[in-house]
C-alpha cells in the first residue's frame, strides 16, 4: 500500500577512493598544493589521475592504524595523525532522472568538509558534529559519470599549535579567518577523521519534502510527534508536518497522505492533511556554500536564523488506537510514511522511523522521569560521542547495535552522550534498543561569548532538527557546564521553536537560581552544584524542588582488564606509577592504582550516592532521575594512567568491547531481577610462597626493589548483590565459610580471611527478604589450557563484500573442558588466507605500543580480532597459533554485494530487526538506607598542608580537604608561600607566577593552562562563602614546586628549600 517513490535514496557508501598525505600539510591551500596530480590537476576535477589512491568504502576512519598505540596522555591520543585526508567518488545517474532535484547527505564528518561536484565547490562544513547535506542539482550530469569529491581537515586543539579555524564569512573557504570550535579538542572529543558515518544521494521531484539538514539546505524536514497519550486505552493523536518546497514556477495545491506501518510491515492506519496551498519558492536561485551568518563577525550579529528556505508546512493528524507505545522496556518503533500529493499523483514519498511516547520530567520531591505514566530511574553510563572502537575506528551500523545490546545487557537504560551531539547510528540503535539518551550540541566544558557562543546556537538548532523525531532523546543538553540564565532562556527558546512537542532543554551544573528557573532540568556532574565540599546544601534542596536532576558523570576511576586483583599472578598487584593518591593526575605518572577487583567496589561507592537519593524510592532525601557513570568502553579520550595504560581505562568494556569484570558488577548493581556477581576467579596458586611482589617507598611511590609475601590464607572475597538481595553465603568445594547479611552500601559482600588456595569452585548464593534463595554465582578452578577456541561474529546478513564491512573474531584459550583460562596472558599469532583485511586487535598497556597487527596477547584468557571485506566475495580462514597448543582455524565466508557500473545502490547498510524487550522487573521490598556521609552529617575528610615541613593553619576556621586530589583556601597558601598572584573577580581568575611558570585557573573551569598550555584538573575552582577554594595538589606542582603525600596519606607536603 505504499507507493513507490518517484525518486529514490541510494546508498553511496561504496567504492570511493581515497588518500592521506604522510604527514599533516595544513593549511588547507598547502593541502591542495600537495595533491596535485602529474598533469596540474587538483584533487576535485573530474579527469583528475587517481589511480594511486586507495580503494574504500565507508564508513571509514584513516585513525585506526595508529590509534591506542600511544601512552595515554591528558590531552587525549598523541599518536594519532590529525591534517587533511581527500576522498573522491564516481557514481552516474540515469537520464530518465534528468530535471529532478538530487541531494547528498553526510552524516558527519571530523572536522571540516570542503565538498565539490564535477570541479566545482557546492559547499563546506566546518562545525564536525551534526549531518549536513548540499543541493547538487545545479552541477550534477545525468547519463555520464559525477565526481564527488571531499578534502577533510581533521585537525583539532591540545598538542597542536595549528588547527581549524571557522571560516569567516565573505573569506575563502578554510581560510581560518575566525575563531577556533571550543569543542574540537582532542582530550574531551577523540579524533577519529575520515568519512566515518553514511552518505546518501536524494533524487527528487520539482516538488518535493525536504530534509532535516539545516547546515547546508536550510530546511527542516518532517516533524512527526503524538499529543493527547492515553497510556490505557493504548491510543493518541499522531501528527506529521511535512516541511514542503516547490521550485516549479507556479503555486500547487497539495496534500500529505500519512500512512503507519508497524514492525510486521501491516498497515496500522493512514490519514491525511487538508489540501493545501504551496506557492512557488523565490529563492531557487540561492545555494549556500555555508550557512554560517554573513553577520557572524559584525558587533550585534541577529539572532540565530532557524527560518527554513521558502517552503509550506503541511500538517496531517488523526487519532490512532491500538498503539504500541516505546519505552526503555518496550522499544517499539514504528515506521511513518509521508506520501505528498497532487490529486492522485505521488510527488514524493518520506519514510521516518519513530517511537511514541508520553514523556513526563519534573522537579521536585515527589519527581522523577514518567515515560507512559511510568516512574522510570535511569541508570547507565556517560560515553564520549565519538564511541570509537580499537582496531576498526568508528563502527558499521550494525557494530553499533552490538554495543546498543551490550548496554542493554548489562542492565542499563540510559547514556548521557558527552560534549558533542551523538552519531546518527548511535541514536538509532538508543532508538532500537531502549536506551534514553542525553543529547548535548558542542561543548568542551565553558560557556562561551559572542561567535562562540552561537556556534553553539546553531549546532543545537541542527541537533534539534535531525534527531527530533527520535523517542530515545528525553533530554537536548544546552551545556557541559553551567550557563547563564540569558543562555539558558535562548536555548529553550529554540528547543520550543523546534521541538514544540518533544523533549525539555537543559544544562549541566546550573547552581544560579535565575538559570536553574530557566532551564527544564539539570545536570549534575559528581553530585557538584546541588552539594559541595560540606554536603548537599540549600540551594541544591531549591534547584532539586524546582527541577529534575541528572547526575550525568559520576565514578571517573580507572582500571584495566588485565588486572584481576592483587592475589593473582603474574605480579600480585598492579604495576604502574603512581601518583599517591587515587585520582591526582601527573604527567608520566598514574592516577589510580586499582585492580578490576578495587575498581568494582569503587562502583558501589560512585553508585550508592545516587542510588540513595532516587526518586520515588524510599531515600530520606530525594535527589535524582538518573545517574551515568563514566565510561561505557575504555577510550582514546583523556587518560590519567600516564606511565602505563594506552588509553582511558574507566570503561565498563575494553576498547574492543570485551566485557571487563566491572559489566558483570554494574549488570549485578543495575539488575531489575535477582543476581549475585562472584568477583574475581579461582585459579590462585596453590604454593604459599608465590604470592610475592615488589615493595613501594610510602612516600614516593616507587618501587624500592625489596620483595614481600601476601598471605593467602586471609583474602577478602567480594560479592555484588542486586537490591533484591539481602545476604549472600559463600561456599568453597560445597563447604559454607562465610555469610554476609550487613552489606555494604545495599550491594557489596565482603567475605575477610579465605584461603584462596583450595582448588574446585566457589560460590556465592543471595537469599532474598524472606530468606529464600535467589541468585547464585559459581566460579571453577581451570584446567591447564588445551587449546584455543575462535568464535566467528558478523552481521544479521553475514560479513558483506563491500569494502566497509566488519566481521570480529572472538579468541578465547580453554581447557580441555571447553573453559577460559582466567590467568592466561600469552602471545597468539594469526595468519589470514581470501578476501579480507586482517585489522587486529588491542593489547592493553604500553609494554608493545607498535605491535604488528597479526598478534595479540590473551588477557585474562581472551581478546578479539578483526577483519573488513574487500569489494571480493568469498572464503577467509583465520588461523591462530601458540606454541605448545594445538592451532585453531574459522572460515568466515563473505557475502557479494553488488553494484552496478553506476556506482549507487539502493541496498541500504545491514542492520538487525529484532524487537527488543527488557528483563521484567522482578518486585523487591526496598532494601534499607544507610547515610552515605555525603548528607548534613559529613565529616570532613581534612588533609593538613605543610611547607618545609611546617602545617599551614590557613585561619578563620578554614581548612584543606581530599576530595580526588587536595582541595583548599588558595589564597592565604599563595601568601604563606610567598608567591605573586592576581585574582580577577570579575572574571573569577586566577594568575599565578613562580619563576619562569605561569598558572591560571577560573572558577567552574576545568582547565587549568600552565604558561598557556591548558590541562584538564580534577576538581575545578569555587568561590564558597566568598573563599576561592581550588586544587592545591594541581596548582602548586604545576608552579615547579616539588609535592609529596605523607606516609599515612593524610598530610600533602610543600617543599620550597
Amino acid at each position: 500500500m505504499i507507493p513507490k517513490d518517484p525518486g529514490g535514496v541510494y546508498n553511496l557508501n561504496l567504492d570511493w577512493k581515497f588518500y592521506k598525505p604522510t604527514e599533516n600539510t595544513w593549511p588547507l591551500k598547502t593541502a591542495y598544493a600537495g595533491v596535485v596530480d602529474t598533469n596540474g590537476r587538483q584533487f576535485y576535477e573530474t579527469d583528475y589521475d587517481d589511480s594511486h589512491w586507495e580503494d574504500v568504502s565507508l564508513p571509514h576512519t584513516f585513525n585506526d592504524v595508529d590509534s591506542f598505540r600511544s601512552i595515554a596522555n591528558d590531552a587525549g591520543d598523541v599518536g594519532i595523525y590529525r591534517g587533511f585526508a581527500f576522498y573522491r567518488k564516481q557514481f552516474t545517474l540515469p537520464v530518465e532522472a534528468a530535471g529532478r532535484k538530487v541531494f547528498v547527505e553526510f552524516e558527519g564528518a571530523r572536522q571540516a568538509a570542503y565538498v565539490y561536484l564535477n570541479g566545482t565547490m557546492v559547499g563546506y562544513y566546518e562545525f564536525g558534529v551534526t549531518p549536513f547535506g548540499f543541493d547538487l542539482t545545479k552541477h550534477v550530469k545525468f547519463g555520464e559519470p559525477n565526481v564527488l569529491a571531499v578534502a577533510l581537515d581533521s585537525t583539532s586543539s591540545r598538542g597542536a599549535e595549528e588547527f581549524i579555524h571557522e571560516t569567516r564569512p565573505g573569506t575563502e573557504p578554510g581560510s581560518n579567518t575566525g575563531i577556533p570550535f571550543l569543542w574540537n579538542s582532542r582530550d574531551f572529543n577523540p579524533v577519529f577523521g575520515g568519512l566515518t558515518r553514511h552518505v546518501r544521494l536524494y533524487v527528487k521531484n520539482s516538488i518535493y519534502q525536504t530534509l532535516p539538514l539545516y547546515s547546508n539546505l536550510k530546511t527542516k524536514g518532517a516533524y512527526v510527534y503524538a499529543t493527547d497519550i492515553d497510556v490505557k486505552a493504548k491510543s493518541a493523536v499522531i501528527h506529521v508536518e511535512a516541511e514542503v518546497r516547490n521550485e516549479t514556477n507556479q503555486d500547487r495545491d497539495l496534500y500529505i497522505e500519512a500512512v503507519l506501518v508497524d514492525h510486521e510491515q501491516q498497515v496500522i492506519t493512514k490519514f491525511a492533511s487538508p489540501i493545501t496551498n504551496v506557492a512557488a519558492a523565490q529563492d531557487t536561485d540561492e545555494e549556500y556554500l555555508t550557512v554560517v551568518p554573513v553577520d557572524a563577525y559584525e558587533e550585534n550579529p541577529a539572532p540565530t536564523d532557524i527560518s527554513s528556505r521558502d517552503s509550506t508546512v503541511i500538517k496531517a493528524e488523526a487519532r490512532v488506537e491500538g498503539l504500541r507505545l516505546w519505552s526503555p522496556d518496550q522499544p517499539y518503533l514504528y515506521k511513518v510514511y509521508s506520501i505528498l500529493k497532487a490529486g492522485d499523483e505521488v510527488l514524493d514519498t518520506q519514510e521516518i522511523t519513530t517511537g511514541f511516547r508520553k514523556l513526563e520530567v519534573r522537579g521536585g520531591r515527589d519527581g522523577g522521569v514518567f515515560i507512559n505514566d511510568k516512574f522510570y530511574w535511569l541508570t547507565g553510563y556517560a560515553q564520549r560521542a565519538t564511541n570509537e572502537w580499537a582496531a576498526i575506528g568508528i563502527a558499521q551500523e550494525w557494530l553499533k547495535e552490538y554495543d546498543a545490546k551490550l548496554i542493554r545487557e548489562s542492565n542499563a537504560n540510559y547514556i548521557r552522550w558527552m560534549h558533542i551531539a551523538a552519531q546518527p547510528g548511535d541514536i538509532r540503535a538508543g532508538d532500537k534498543y531502549g536506551i534514553v539518551a542525553v543529547q548535548p550540541a558542542c561543548d568542551k566544558e565553558r560557556e562561551p561569548h559572542g561567535r562562540g557562543w552561537d556556534q553553539r546556537v546553531e549546532v543545537m538548532r541542527d541537533t534539534i532538527i535531525y534527531f527530533r523525531n527520535s523517542p530515545s532523546i528525553l533530554f537536548w543538553e544546552a551545556g557541559n557546564n553551567a550557563i547563564s540564565a540569558e543562555h539558558m532562556r535562548e536555548m529553550v527558546e529554540l528547543r520550543r521553536a523546534l521541538d514544540a512537542h518533544g523533549r525539555p532543554m537543559g544544562c549541566r551544573s546550573l547552581e544560579d537560581q535565575e538559570a536553574v528557573d530557566a532551564s527544564e532540568w539539570v545536570g549534575t556532574m559528581l553530585g557538584r552544584r546541588v552539594r559541595d565540599r560540606e554536603g548537599y546544601t540549600e540551594n541544591g534542596k531549591i534547584t532539586r524542588d524546582k527541577r529534575a536532576l541528572v547526575e550525568t558523570e559520576y565514578h571517573r576511576e580507572e582500571s584495566p582488564r588485565r588486572v584481576w586483583d592483587d592475589f593473582s599472578p603474574p605480579d600480585f598487584d598492579y604495576v604502574n606509577v603512581f601518583t599517591g593518591a587515587n585520582g591526582q593526575k601527573q604527567d608520566k605518572m598514574d592516577a589510580w592504582d586499582l585492580t578490576q577487583e578495587d575498581f568494582i567496589r569503587h562502583h558501589v561507592e560512585g553508585y550508592y550516592e545516587f542510588y540513595y537519593r532516587r526518586m520515588q524510592a524510599n531515600s530520606p532525601e530525594p535527589y535524582y532521575s538518573a545517574a551515568a557513570a563514566m565510561v561505557w568502553s575504555d577510550s582514546n579520550q583523556h587518560g590519567r594512567l600516564q606511565a602505563t595504560e594506552n588509553c582511558r581505562m574507566s570503561g565498563r568494556v575494553d576498547p574492543v568491547r570485551i566485557k571487563k569484570p566491572s559489566f558483570y558488577a554494574f549488570k549485578a548493581i543495575q539488575s531489575p531481577t535477582p543476581e549475585v556477581f562472584l568477583v574475581g576467579h579461582w585459579n590462585y596458586p596453590t604454593d604459599p610462597n608465590a604470592y610475592v611482589y615488589e615493595l613501594k617507598d610510602p612516600k614516593t611511590h616507587r618501587y624500592t626493589g625489596e620483595k614481600a609475601l601476601r598471605d593467602a590464607t586471609n583474602k577478602t572475597v567480594y560479592a555484588i548483590g542486586s537490591e533484591h538481595i539481602r545476604a549472600v553465603e559463600l561456599f568453597i568445594n560445597g563447604r559454607s565459610v562465610g555469610f554476609d547479611d550487613k552489606p555494604h552500601k545495599v550491594f557489596l559482600y565482603q567475605f575477610p580471611g579465605i584461603n584462596i588456595m583450595q582448588p574446585g569452585w566457589i560460590e556465592a548464593v543471595g537469599y532474598d527478604a524472606e530468606g529464600k534463595e535467589a541468585a547464585r554465582h559459581r566460579i571453577e578452578t581451570v584446567d591447564e589450557p588445551v587449546e584455543i577456541r575462535l568464535t566467528p561474529v558478523t552481521g544479521p546478513k553475514g560479513l558483506q563484500a563491500d569494502g566497509a564491512d566488519i566481521a570480529f573474531i572472538d579468541v578465547e584459550v580453554v581447557d580441555a573442558k571447553g573453559r577460559v583460562h582466567p590467568l592466561d596472558y600469552e602471545r597468539i599469532d594469526f595468519e589470514v588466507s581470501g578476501p579480507a583485511v586482517f585489522l587486529g586487535g588491542y593489547n592493553s598497556g604500553i609494554k608493545d605500543l607498535n605491535h604488528d597487527v597479526h598478534y595479540v596477547y590473551a588477557e585474562c584468557g581472551t581478546n578479539r580480532v578483526f577483519l573488513r571485506s574487500t569489494r571480493e566475495a568469498g572464503k577467509i580462514t583465520v588461523t591462530a597459533k601458540r606454541p605448545g597448543l594445538k592451532p585453531a582455524a574459522v572460515t568466515i565466508e563473505s557475502q557479494p554485494f553488488l553494484v552496478d557500473d553506476s556506482g549507487l545502490t539502493t541496498i541500504m547498510p545491514q542492520v538487525h530487526s529484532e524487537i527488543f524487550a527488557a528483563k521484567k522487573a522482578v518486585p523487591t521490598p526496598l532494601p534499607r538506607l544507610i547515610p552515605d556521609g555525603l548528607g548534613d552529617e559529613q565529616a570532613k575528610e581534612i588533609v593538613a598542608v605543610f611547607i618545609n615541613g611546617e602545617q599551614v593553619n590557613f585561619g578563620g576556621g578554614l581548612d584543606a580537604y581530599r576530595m580526588v586530589g587536595v582541595v583548599g583556601p588558595v589564597l592565604p597558601l599563595l601568601d604563606k608561600l610567598g608567591l605573586a598572584y592576581q585574582f580577577d573577580e570579575k572574571a573569577k581568575q586566577l594568575t599565578v607566577k613562580h619563576g619562569d611558570n605561569v598558572v591560571q585557573t577560573r572558577v567552574a573551569d576545568s582547565e587549568m593552562y600552565v604558561n598557556g598550555v591548558p590541562g584538564i584538573i580534577n576538581d575545578w575552582p569555587e568561590l564558597i562563602d566568598g573563599v576561592l577554594y581550588g586544587e592545591i595538589s594541581a596548582i602548586i606542582p604545576a608552579l615547579g614546586l616539588r609535592t609529596h603525600w605523607t606516609e599515612d596519606g593524610k598530610g600533602y607536603c610543600i617543599v620550597t628549600e
